[in-house]
C-alpha cells in the first residue's frame, strides 16, 4: 500500500484574477489577486502595492467580484468555486479573523450540462440580484434582499435560446431605480456569427424579457464587453477590429476600426467609466478614453498605445498612476504610468510565475546523476536536486532554475583571486559590529573597511604585517587585534594600530586558531603550543607533542559569549581520528577514531539552538560528521556523517537573526542549522565556495564575506533568514514544450516554438535548443521541418554513448489529426568551434511520436495507440548510431498513449482516455504484452510509476491518484485490473510527475553503519538503525505550482491523518467552506472522499496557528487517538521535521 502525503513547495502563481476596491477598509484601496486555491489581498501604499493577507481557499477559484451595498463604503467579495461552491466575504479589522462569512451556498444544479466557457457571474449594480451562467442554455438568478443586506432568497432558473454563451454584463441604470435589472448577453450562434442581446429581468415573475437593444452580426473577434457605469451606462464591445459602444437608453453606438488585436483583459481607472486600460493578447497595453460630444448624441472613442507589458489575464488600476498587470504566461508586473512622455511604461515591480509547467526534469547536477529519464527510483542519494521547467507562453516562455536552499543576496563583489583565508575585525572587544576583514593570500594579507563615506575598500593598519600570509586573526580582550603568520603571533592596539606585543616562533608556524584571549598553534610535527593573553601581553602557557601530526585544530568555545574555552580540537594524520584536549594543560581527554582513509581537514565545537552542544569534523573527501558532545564526561553519542560535496569542507561558525549556525564552505557550501533540537543542512545558490566570514557592520546588518574560488571573487553579502525555494529564470521568447538533461555531456535539450510575423501571415516553427547546463547559453539550434512539431524527447544510452532523441509530428491544417511524425536521434558533439546536434538517424512513423522511453539500451516509442520497440543500429565502426530498426509493435485498445514510464521489464502507459495500462517485455522473444490495466475511463494528464507496484496518475478534473497490482486476486481476469488504491483532489492540472528531492537528504548514517567508528565512546548509539529516506515526487502544474507527493511509513500516516483530522474539526475554512468537501475525489460522473492521501498543506498551517488554536487541535488529537501525553511542543515538532525533509 502507498500512503501519500501531497504538499506544496511553491504555491500558484499564474494569476487568473485581479480586483481593486475598498475592502480592507472605507478609506484603503486594496488589490485583490487570486491564484486557483489562494487569494492575496494587498493594500496600496507610497511606492506600490503592500501584502496584508495571504489565505488559502478550500476550493479551486472560479470567479471573484467586488460589489458594494447601496449607502455602503466598504466593498464585498464575492467567489465561485469549480465546485459551485458560492461565498461572499466581508473584511472587519476589529475581529480576531477580520475575514468573515456573509455568505455561504451550493449552486450547483443536479442535471445541466456545465458551460464551455467556464462560469459567469455578475452582480447587479444595485444588488438587487446575482446572474450566474454555469449550465448551457440556462441562466441562475439569485435575488438579493435589501432590506436584509446579507440574506439571499432562493435561487432560480430560466431557460435562455442560446448556447454559446461568451460574457455576461448588467448595465447601470441610468434613469430610475426602479428600472428592472437589465442583464446583455453576447454569444456565439450555430455559424460561428457572435450577437448581443439584452433582457430585462422580471424578480417578481422569475423571467427574462426582450430588452432595450440588440445587435446582430457583431465584430466575429468580439469575446469581452465592458458595463459603464453611471452617467454613461450602455457597454462597450471589444473585438478584434473595433470597439463598439452601445448606449442602452438610446441605441446610439460609436465604432473605431483597429489593427487586428485581441483584448485579454480591462481595468477601470476613472469612476466614471470615461478611462479604460486594455490589455491585449500580445502585451501591448491600451487606454480606451469615451468622450461625450454634447453638441450631438454622441460619443467618440480614443484609443492609446501606452507601450508593451507581459501577456496577460488580466489589468486593474490600482491608484496613483500604479497598475497591476496579472498574468498566466509570464511574470506578473506592477507599473507606473506617465501619460504624456516618450516612455510612458515604468516596470516598478516583477512578480514571479511558473506557470503554465508544461514539462520538467529533477537533476542533480552537483553528483551528475540525472533521476529525469532514471528507469528507478532512487532519489535517496544526499545529493540535491534542482528542478528545471519549461514556464511561460510565447514572448514570455522562458526555463526556470528552481533550487531549495538558503540564499546568499549579493551587495559587492571583487574580483581578488588567490584568497587562503578571511577573518572579522571589530572596532572593539565588546561591539557586535565587525567594521573590517582580513584577506589572506600566499604571500601577502590585505584588508578591506568602510571609510568615513561608507564606502569599502583597502585600509591600511600599520601594526598589522601585509607581506605575508596570515594564519589567523581575532578581535582580542584588552581592545587589541591578533595576527598569526607563519613567523609570529602579534597583539595591535586597536586605538594606536601599532603592535603591542609579539611572540615569535623559531619553527614555521603551519596554522593556529583563537579566541578572545587564547591562541593555539602547531608548528609540525605533532608539536602544539598554547598561548594566552595576560596584561595585554602574549605569553606561552604549554607546549606539548603528539603521537601523530596535526591536519586541522580548533578552540572555538561551545558558548560563544564566552571569551575562553577550556577544550581545544585537533585532527590527526596517520592515525586518523580527531582528539579534545583539556586547556590550558593540553592533556589529552578523549581520542575519536574516523573510520576510512579521509583525513579530517576541519574541525569545530559548537553549540546550536543555544542548548546541544556539538563536535564536528570534515573530511577531504566532503563528508561531515558530527556528534553530540557531553561536556561533563567528554562522551560522544548521536553520531552521524552524511556527504556535503566532494571536496575539502571548512567550517566557519557565524550569527544571523540571534542564531549560531555553521557555514561549511566547499564546492558544494551549505548552511548546517538546528531546528527542534534536529540538525538540518540546507544548500546556499553560491558554489565552490572556499572561505567564509561575518561582517556584521553598521553599514550592512547580518552580512557575510565569502571566497568564491570558481570565480576568484569575494562577495560582500546578505543571507536568507530561512530556507526557500530560489528562482533563477532562463529567457527564451519563445514557448518551451519539452526538456531533458543528458549527464555525460551536462547539457539540456529544449523542444520550443516559435511564432513570428511575416508581412501580414504568422510563421510557426519549432526547434531544439542545446544549453550548456552550467550556464544555461544557448550552443546550438536544430530548426526542424515546416509544419513540423517536436512533441518529446529523451536520453538514451547506445554502447558507451548518450544520444538525444526527438518524436515530432507534422501538423498539417488539412488533417484534423497528425497522420505522420519523425523519430530523430542527435549527438551532442563537439566540433572544436562549438557543441552541436548532429543528425544520427531519423525514422518516419504514421503519426505523431507523443512518448519515448529509453529501455535496455533500445527505445520504445508511443504512436497512436499503438507502441513501438526499435533497436539502434551502429555503423561499420561501431562508434556511432546510423538507424532505428523496429523490432516489435504491441497494439491493444489504446487510444492515443501520451505517457510512458519503465522498470525493469515493465513499462507504464498512459493513455489520453482509456487510463493506465501496464506492461510486460519479454527479452527471449523481444515482445511486449499488456498484463494489467485500469479499466476506468479516465483522461490522462500524466504518469509516474513509484515503484513496481504502485503507479501516480493525475487527471483533466484535478485529481491525483495512485493504482496498484491486484495480487491478491483469485482469478486471472481480476488480476489483470489494476486497483485504485489512493485518490485526491488536488484541485490543479499537474502536467509532470519526476522522482526527486527539493531538499539535501539529510537521513545521515548513524554509528550502527558500516563506516561507524570504533571506539566505545559511542557504543550507546550502537542499537540505532540507519534511517531510510522518504521517497518523493515533484509535480509541477499550469497554475505554476512546484508540488511534492511522499510514501509516508505507515505509522507516520496514522499519526499525520490524526492531525489533518483534527485540523478539519478545528480550523473553520475562508467562506465556511470544507476542506473534506474540498479533496473529495472528483469527475463527472462521481464524487467520493479522498483516499489514502493527507493534505500537507493543511498539515503544515498548524505551525502558523496560535497556541491556542494549536492547543484545540491538540485536544482533538487527543480524543481521536485516545493519548493524553500529546502535546503542542509534540505535534509542532513532528510536523516541522517532516517538512524539512520535503521542502
Amino acid at each position: 500500500m502507498s500512503w501519500n502525503y501531497a504538499v506544496t513547495a511553491y504555491k500558484p502563481s499564474s494569476i487568473r484574477f485581479s480586483l481593486t476596491g475598498n475592502f480592507t477598509g472605507p478609506l484603503d484601496r486594496n488589490l485583490i489577486v487570486g491564484k486557483n486555491n489562494q487569494l492575496e489581498i494587498w493594500t496600496m501604499a507610497e511606492e506600490g502595492i503592500e501584502p496584508k493577507h495571504d489565505v488559502p481557499i478550500y476550493g479551486r477559484i472560479s470567479t471573484m467580484s467586488l460589489y458594494r451595498q447601496p449607502g455602503k463604503e466598504q466593498d464585498l467579495l464575492l467567489i465561485t468555486t469549480e465546485k459551485y461552491k458560492m461565498v461572499i466575504l466581508e473584511y472587519d479589522s476589529e475581529l480576531a479573523q477580520p475575514i468573515s462569512t456573509k455568505y455561504t451556498g451550493d449552486i450547483s444544479d443536479t442535471n445541466g450540462r456545465e458551460t464551455e466557457n467556464g462560469q459567469i457571474i455578475v452582480v447587479d449594480p444595485l444588488c438587487r440580484c446575482i446572474i450566474m451562467h454555469l449550465y448551457e442554455g440556462t441562466l441562475k438568478i439569485l435575488p438579493l434582499d435589501t432590506n436584509k443586506l446579507y440574506e439571499a432568497k432562493p435561487a432560480y432558473n430560466v431557460r435562455l435560446d442560446v448556447v454559446d454563451i461568451l460574457d455576461i454584463k448588467m448595465l447601470s441604470p441610468k434613469k430610475s431605480s426602479n428600472d428592472p435589472p437589465v442583464v446583455v448577453i453576447l454569444y456565439q450562434d450555430s455559424n460561428g456569427a457572435r450577437h448581443v442581446k439584452s433582457h430585462y429581468i422580471d424578480l417578481a415573475n422569475k423571467e427574462l424579457k426582450e430588452g432595450p437593444f440588440q445587435q446582430s452580426n457583431v465584430d466575429s473577434g468580439s469575446n469581452t464587453m465592458i458595463p459603464l457605469p453611471s452617467p454613461h451606462g450602455g457597454v462597450v464591445l471589444l473585438g478584434e477590429r473595433s470597439v463598439v459602444y452601445h448606449d442602452a437608453s438610446t441605441g446610439f453606438a460609436a465604432k473605431e476600426t483597429l489593427k487586428p488585436i485581441s483584448i485579454r483583459a480591462y481595468g477601470q481607472v476613472d469612476p466614471d467609466g470615461t478611462r479604460w486600460l486594455l490589455a491585449d493578447a500580445s502585451g501591448s497595453l491600451y487606454m480606451l478614453q469615451l468622450k461625450p460630444n454634447s453638441n450631438v448624441k454622441s460619443t467618440k472613442i480614443q484609443l492609446e498605445d501606452l507601450g508593451e507589458t507581459c501577456i496577460p489575464s488580466t489589468v486593474s488600476y490600482c491608484d496613483a498612476g500604479f497598475v497591476f498587470v496579472g498574468s498566466m504566461y509570464g511574470d506578473s508586473q506592477l507599473i507606473k504610468l506617465h501619460m504624456g512622455e516618450e516612455q510612458q511604461l515604468q516596470e516598478v515591480y516583477s512578480y514571479t510565475n511558473l506557470g503554465p509547467i508544461v514539462d520538467l526534469c529533477v537533476v542533480d547536477i552537483d553528483k551528475t546523476n540525472t533521476t529525469h529519464a532514471d528507469n528507478s527510483n532512487n532519489n535517496h542519494g544526499m545529493g540535491q536536486c534542482q528542478v528545471v521547467t519549461c514556464s511561460g507562453g510565447f514572448k514570455d516562455g522562458s526555463l526556470r532554475v528552481i533550487r531549495n536552499g538558503i540564499g546568499i543576496e549579493p551587495l559587492s563583489v571583487i574580483d581578488l583571486a588567490g584568497i587562503k583565508g578571511l577573518w572579522p575585525l571589530r572596532p572593539s572587544h565588546d561591539s557586535a559590529n565587525q567594521e573590517m576583514i582580513v584577506i589572506s593570500f600566499l604571500n601577502q594579507t590585505h584588508l578591506l573597511g568602510f571609510d568615513q563615506e561608507d564606502n569599502l575598500g583597502p585600509i591600511q593598519i600599520p601594526g598589522l604585517i601585509t607581506n605575508t600570509q596570515t594564519l589567523c586573526c581575532a578581535t582580542m580582550v584588552g581592545e587589541t587585534w591578533l595576527q598569526v603568520t607563519d613567523a609570529c603571533v602579534r597583539l595591535v592596539s586597536i586605538s594606536t594600530k601599532q603592535m603591542v606585543s609579539e611572540w615569535r616562533s623559531n619553527q614555521k608556524i603551519l596554522m593556529a586558531d583563537a579566541t578572545s584571549t587564547q591562541v593555539l598553534l602547531t608548528t609540525g610535527e605533532g608539536r602544539l603550543i598554547y598561548l594566552q593573553i595576560i596584561d595585554g601581553q602574549i605569553q606561552q602557557i604549554k607546549s606539548t607533542v603528539l603521537d601523530h601530526e596535526v591536519s586541522c585544530i580548533s578552540i572555538q568555545p561551545f558558548d560563544p559569549a564566552q571569551t575562553q574555552s577550556s577544550l581545544a580540537c585537533v585532527g590527526m594524520w596517520h592515525h586518523i581520528s580527531v582528539r579534545l584536549l583539556s586547556l590550558p594543560e593540553l592533556n589529552t581527554v578523549l581520542v575519536q577514531p574516523i573510520a576510512g582513509q579521509v583525513l579530517p581537514r576541519s574541525v569545530l565545537m559548537v553549540r546550536l539552538e543555544q542548548c546541544d552542544d556539538y563536535l564536528m569534523v570534515a573530511l577531504g573527501d566532503g563528508h561531515l560528521i558530527t556528534f553530540k558532545i557531553n561536556q561533563q564526561d567528554f562522551q560522544l553519542g548521536d553520531y552521524k556523517k552524511i556527504s556535503l560535496g566532494t571536496k575539502p569542507i571548512t567550517l566557519s561558525p557565524f550569527m544571523s537573526k540571534g542564531q549560531m549556525n555553521v557555514f561549511a564552505c566547499s564546492d558544494r557550501p551549505a548552511v548546517i542549522y538546528s531546528q527542534n533540537k534536529k540538525l538540518l543542512f540546507s544548500n546556499v545558490n553560491q558554489k565552490d565556495v572556499s572561505f567564509m566570514c561575518g561582517f556584521n557592520s553598521q553599514q550592512v546588518n547580518d552580512a557575510m564575506a565569502i571566497a568564491l574560488e570558481g570565480s576568484q571573487q569575494l562577495m560582500i553579502g546578505t543571507i536568507d533568514e530561512i530556507q526557500k525555494l530560489h528562482i533563477k529564470t532562463i529567457p527564451l521568447q519563445q514557448q518551451p514544450r519539452r526538456i531533458c538533461y543528458q549527464e555525460s555531456t551536462n547539457t539540456f535539450a529544449v523542444i520550443t516554438s516559435q511564432s513570428r510575423m511575416d508581412q501580414d501571415s504568422v510563421i510557426e516553427s519549432s526547434h531544439v535548443l542545446l544549453l550548456n547546463a552550467d550556464t544555461f547559453d544557448q550552443v546550438f539550434d536544430y530548426r526542424l521541418d515546416a509544419r513540423e512539431e517536436g512533441w518529446s524527447i529523451v536520453s538514451a544510452t547506445f554502447g558507451d554513448k548518450q544520444y538525444y532523441v526527438v518524436g515530432t509530428a507534422y501538423v498539417l491544417a488539412e488533417e484534423d489529426e497528425p497522420t505522420k511524425g519523425r523519430v530523430l536521434v542527435f549527438e551532442a558533439r563537439d566540433n572544436g568551434a562549438q557543441v552541436v546536434l548532429a543528425l544520427q538517424a531519423e525514422t518516419e512513423v504514421k503519426g505523431p511520436a507523443l512518448a519515448l522511453q529509453p529501455f535496455h539500451q533500445k527505445l520504445i516509442v508511443a504512436v497512436g495507440g499503438k507502441i513501438l520497440l526499435y533497436r539502434f543500429e551502429q555503423d561499420e565502426d561501431g562508434t556511432q548510431v546510423k538507424e532505428l530498426l523496429l523490432e516489435h509493435v504491441c497494439r491493444g485498445s489504446r487510444v492515443t498513449t501520451l505517457t510512458l514510464q519503465s522498470r525493469g521489464d515493465f513499462i507504464l502507459a498512459g493513455d489520453i482516455m482509456k487510463s493506465v495500462s501496464l506492461l510486460n517485455y519479454k527479452p527471449l522473444d523481444g515482445t511486449i504484452e499488456e498484463i494489467a490495466r485500469d479499466y476506468g475511463c479516465t483522461w490522462l494528464s500524466t504518469t509516474e510509476m513509484l515503484d513496481d507496484d504502485h503507479f501516480l496518475y493525475a487527471d483533466s478534473t484535478f485529481n491525483i491518484c495512485t493504482l496498484q497490482k491486484n495480487h491478491d486476486a483469485v482469478s486471472d481476469e481480476a488480476k489483470r485490473s489494476l486497483v485504485m488504491v489512493g485518490k485526491y483532489h488536488l484541485g490543479d492540472f499537474v502536467n509532470k510527475f519526476a522522482h526527486g528531492r527539493l531538499v539535501m537528504n539529510t537521513m545521515a548514517k548513524s554509528s550502527s553503519d558500516h563506516d561507524a567508528p570504533s571506539s566505545s565512546s559511542t557504543a550507546q548509539d550502537a542499537s540505532q538503525q540507519e534511517q531510510q529516506p522518504i521517497a518523493t515526487t515533484i509535480y509541477g502544474t499550469r497554475s505554476g505550482a512546484i508540488g511534492v507527493i511522499a510514501q509516508l511509513p505507515q505509522d507516520l500516516y496514522q499519526y499525520m491523518h490524526k492531525v489533518q483530522h483534527a485540523m478539519r474539526e478545528s480550523v473553520v475554512g475562508i467562506g465556511g467552506l470544507k476542506h473534506q468537501e474540498y479533496r473529495a475525489y472528483r469527475t463527472e460522473r462521481r464524487s467520493e472522499d479522498c483516499e489514502n492521501f493527507l493534505d500537507g498543506d493543511l498539515i503544515e498551517e498548524f505551525i502558523n496557528l496560535s497556541l491556542q488554536q494549536k492547543q484545540q487541535v491538540v485536544d482533538v488529537m487527543k480524543q481521536v487517538a485516545n493519548d493524553a501525553s500529546l502535546t503542542v511542543d509534540a505535534v509542532t515538532n513532528k510536523i516541522e521535521e517532516l517538512a524539512s525533509q520535503l521542502h
